[in-house]
């Protein structure tokens, strides 16, 4: 492998050094070069071995005033690398002194690592070291100096075992070219260095042979350090293992082109590279302008070198181009023929000039210039050829109007080419009224020229006086202030079209209007041509003969000279300058609704308002109002609508407003209990014991209308059971549900099924929620298809919260999901559980205080959401909770003295709850009853006594009117009522 110019040194591998090699007195030389060191075997036991070297002389002493050293090259490429070594000394005196060195420099310049050191007793055999070298350290050295002190002997300094650990993996890089880093050789790269970069020169340029250089293709690797191959010429790798690289190169030969006596250059010169053996292809500039104007060179031919062809010729319309297959340095040299510049000044750009712009010609070329002399743009822009100038050199200018012209070209030339640009004048009068100038036609008129035009008027077409009232240039519209014989002058930059406007010299304008009192009044007016009108109308308009009708103007539609031609402005001016022109007022009627009612504080819809509303004619209105209010009942309304009236004993009504109306709701006194007149006798659901029945929840089976009802059993003292009972049109069946089974023998007996709360879905099966006291926990059982009970705990409290479930209330939605309101005792606030596809979720309703007792829960029937009353104990009062919004909202009922135990809810059609619930004081006790209007509450006290005795436990229902029935304990006649 043949390598040219000085290579960088390779990383140099770890050695250690014992001396071994040399022979005892002997100077210490190759790889070490020393002054007065000298292999010592005699005088001073050696370290390791037999042999050290001594920095002094070969007698075992030294001499005053001398220099010792020994130093050797290294080579240091990474950091990391270390040198240690062993040492031995005494010394005449404590001037004399011992020091270890490095240098960066090839020794010029020496840095000291170890030292100075002295002693003048024998110091035994030590080892000195790690000592971290720098990276660039190419030089180590021991050196010894004495002064004029006296010696001892044997004395001086001795070395031995001298370790140079460059630590790491050998890293062996092979190129031919390319300088490359690491070098070529071996080189020790630190062990899990990482992002090491492999990297060479390309292109590189052979040192001896001109137009020679070489690329780098890629590389080939070893596959485990350095990827097996790449096309690059850098590489980064990790070095974890010895490795190689060799980088790949291929060779390209130079084409030099030179340009004679330097024309163009350096525009015309430069290096074309190509591999070699292959197709070479080398271009050049045609044409290269001088310094002086007008003045250039055409490249004419070539001569060539090397590879390329002797010479070559060009004609003017060639390209310059020269091929060949390359195999060495080549040349090629342009060749150039004078030439002079003819430039073609066409200022329009039209008539296809030829030639055209700047054309170079060889010098005295005959040259024949033509040119179109008639261009078109379109039909209303024509150009026509006036001439030329030829201007050649310094030589006067010469002229023609030939559309051809033929010279020979002696020095630098310009030919202009000169044009005359014509416009068409359209002129135009559509109504063909009076005389005017120039009449009807197209005129070319040449460009800036001055165009005049006039007409005769007033004018006559034997029954109307005409005024020429303007005229419409291009689409831009001018109207005369004076319409006597008008005269219209203006330059010709463009095609024209001028179209004459005449009008009657007295024009109509008609106002048009249903309603209102508009300005000018309804009717045609006539105006002179441009006067200026402002037309206006006053909104609202309230008929006087009409009470209850308003009339809004909503704006107007104009035709004819009317602008805007629309708008909900109520006043616009224009001037009036055509026929046809009209004003439209738009209207709308709107009628007053007035809603009364024969009791105050009623919530209406619309609600009773003052002055009453404004409707548009033909609205659908849905009016209504709440059925019952505590103590009374709406018994329909009258309503009166213009002339005609209606009745209905119906609280809502849905009516189009058609004119003027009055709605009335009636309304009479009620009384709020109505004792039915008797009952059957009772039907026994289980046998007669004083432990069954608690906690009943009755409800009748949608599918066949028979009774159902879930109870709870006292089993034990403090124990008990929840029971099913239904019946089947013939006697009554009871299943157990869940608590002590009859069947089963438990050493303690458990309490479950209290607040019993039952629902039948659409199908007529089962759903019970209940409190398992024994456990503190919200549970639910569904009848399953084979007639047993699935039974699961929906919460639970935890650990921390372990009293949950009590007082619940249980409903289904219209995809007989369920849906529980209960109340957790241990933190006193109101829950509620749903179950969603399977899935059962709690969530916390209401925290404010101790609430959430006697719960009561109902879905609206118009949202589905659900919507709970309940006991506010802290306060003493009955609260109601509903959700809208993802959001859980809450008010209070009631908050009379101690009320809102055991509620029952319904809520009618419209999505209003009705309540009936106990109050007691401790002193008197009531039966309340309550409807919900809007956000409000109306309390009504049903019945009332002393104790605690009335309005126990009550019950309520509405009827399809939405009239409450309650039925309800009266301990104090035990009875039920």
């Amino acid at each position: 492998m043949l390598l040219f110019g000085p290579r960088a040194a390779q990383a140099e591998a770890s050695w250690t050094e014992n001396f071994e090699i040399y022979l005892d007195g002997s100077a210490i030389n190759v790889p070490w070069a020393s002054v007065s060191a000298y292999a010592d075997g005699q005088y001073m036991q050696a370290h390791g071995g037999l042999i050290s070297a001594h920095l002094g002389d070969n007698t075992g002493g030294y001499a005053d005033m001398t220099s010792h050293w020994l130093k050797r090259p290294v080579n240091v490429t990474y950091s990391g690398t270390t040198i240690t070594f062993w040492a031995t000394y005494v010394m005449a005196d404590n001037a004399d002194y011992a020091v270890f060195e490095y240098s960066t420099d090839g020794g010029y310049t020496w840095t000291t690592l170890w030292g100075p050191v002295n002693a003048t007793a024998i110091v035994p055999w030590t080892q000195y070291g790690p000592f971290n070298l720098p990276v660039g350290t190419n030089y180590i050295r021991f050196r010894f100096e004495s002064d004029n002190s006296g010696n001892v002997n044997p004395g001086g300094f001795w070395v031995d075992d001298v370790s140079f650990n460059n630590p790491g993996f050998p890293l062996t890089v092979v190129s031919d070219w390319g300088d490359p880093q690491p070098p070529a050789g071996i080189n020790m790269i630190p062990e899990n260095a990482s992002n090491i970069t492999c990297s060479v020169t390309t292109p590189y340029n052979h040192p001896l042979e001109e137009g020679v250089r070489f690329i780098c293709t890629g590389w080939l690797g070893d596959g485990t350090v350095v990827p097996a191959s790449g096309t690059g010429s850098s590489v980064d790798v990790v070095v974890n293992a010895e490795g190689w690289i060799q980088w790949q190169w291929k060779r390209q030969f130079g084409v030099q082109a030179i340009s004679q006596d330097g024309v163009g250059s350096p525009g015309t010169e430069g290096w074309f590279w190509f591999d070699e053996n292959t197709q070479a292809t080398v271009t050049g500039t045609k044409y290269v302008e001088s310094a002086l104007p007008g003045w250039g060179w055409r490249c004419s031919g070539f001569v060539g070198t090397g590879s390329a062809p002797a010479n070559g010729s060009f004609l003017a319309e060639d390209d310059i181009v020269v091929t060949f297959t390359i195999n060495e340095y080549s040349t090629i040299t342009w060749i150039w023929a004078d030439q002079y510049k003819l430039t073609v000044v066409n200022p329009g750009g039209w008539g296809n000039p030829n030639p055209a712009g700047e054309v170079w010609f060889d010098v005295d070329a005959n040259v024949s210039a033509a040119i179109d002399d008639l261009y078109m743009e379109g039909e209303t822009i024509r150009h026509t050829l006036t001439g030329y100038e030829l201007q050649i050199g310094s030589s006067p200018p010469v002229t023609g109007t030939d559309r051809v012209v033929n010279f020979q070209i002696t020095a630098p030339a310009t030919l202009t080419w000169f044009w005359r640009t014509d416009y068409l004048l359209d002129v135009r009068n559509p109504q063909f009224i009076g005389t005017i100038n120039p009449d009807i036609g197209t005129y070319w008129m040449e460009e800036n020229t001055v165009a005049t035009c006039s007409a005769i008027s007033p004018a006559s077409d034997g029954v109307n006086t005409w005024l020429a009232i303007g005229y419409n240039l291009n689409g831009q519209i001018t109207y005369f202030n004076d319409y006597n014989n008008p005269q219209v002058s203006f330059q010709m930059t463009g095609p024209a079209i001028f179209t004459w406007m005449w009008e009657l010299e007295t024009l109509p304008f008609e106002v048009i209007s249903e309603f209102g009192e508009p300005n000018p009044p309804v009717g045609v007016h006539y105006y002179p041509f441009n006067a200026t009108i402002t037309a206006s109308v006053y909104s609202p308009y309230y008929p006087p003969d009409e009470p209850g009708v308003m009339h809004v103007c909503t704006g107007f539609t104009g035709t004819g000279s009317v602008v805007p031609a629309q708008s909900s402005q109520l006043s616009v001016s224009f001037q009036l300058r055509t026929q046809g022109t009209t004003i439209t007022w738009n209207w709308y009627t709107q009628y007053k609704l007035i809603v009364l009612s024969t009791i105050p504080d009623v919530v209406t819809t619309p609600e009773m308002r003052q002055g009453g509303y404004w409707y548009p004619a033909g609205t659908e209105i849905d009016a209504s109002v709440e059925a019952y209010i505590p103590g009374y009942r709406c018994t329909g309304y009258l309503m009166t609508m213009g002339e005609a009236q209606s009745s209905g004993d119906t609280t809502f009504v849905t009516f189009t407003i058609e004119g003027p109306t009055t709605i009335t709701w009636n309304w009479e006194e009620e009384e709020v209990l109505t004792r039915l007149p008797s009952w059957n006798d009772p039907l026994l659901v289980s046998a007669v014991d004083p432990s069954v029945g608690m906690f009943p929840s009755l409800k009748r089976d949608p599918v066949n209308g028979r009774p159902s009802v879930a109870y709870y059993k006292v089993d034990g003292s403090e124990a008990g059971s929840l029971y099913y009972s239904y019946w089947d049109g013939v006697q009554w069946h009871t299943e157990f549900v869940d608590g002590n089974a009859p069947e089963e023998s438990k050493a303690a007996l458990v309490n479950v099924g209290l607040y019993a709360s039952l629902a039948l879905d659409s199908m007529g099966r089962p759903h019970i929620a209940y409190y398992d006291a024994a456990n503190g926990a919200l549970k639910y059982a569904i009848r399953n298809v084979t007639g047993g009970w699935n039974v699961v705990t929906v919460d639970s409290g935890g650990p921390a919260n372990n009293d949950v479930g009590s007082y619940c209330s249980l409903v289904l939605n219209p995809l007989n999901e369920p849906r529980i309101s209960y109340y957790d005792a241990t933190s006193k606030n109101l829950k509620y559980a749903a179950l969603e596809y399977g899935v059962w979720s709690t969530e916390v309703v209401d925290t404010e205080g101790e609430v959430g007792s006697n719960t009561a829960i109902a879905l609206d029937p118009v949202t589905g959401l659900p919507r709970i009353a309940y006991r506010d104990d802290g306060n003493r009062s009955l609260k109601f909770a509903w959700l809208e919004d993802n959001r859980w909202f809450s008010m209070t009922i009631d908050s009379s003295d101690d009320t809102g135990y055991t509620p029952s809810m319904v809520i009618d059609g419209r999505g209003n709850a009705h309540l009936a619930y106990q109050l007691f004081n401790g002193t008197t006790s009531a039966l309340i009853y309550a409807v919900q209007s809007g956000k409000k509450f109306y309390p009504k006290t049903v019945a009332a006594g002393t104790g605690p005795d009335t309005g126990l436990v009550p019950s309520l229902a509405l009827d399809d009117s939405g009239h409450p029935y309650i039925a309800y304990n009266d301990a104090s006649t035990h009875s039920l009522v």
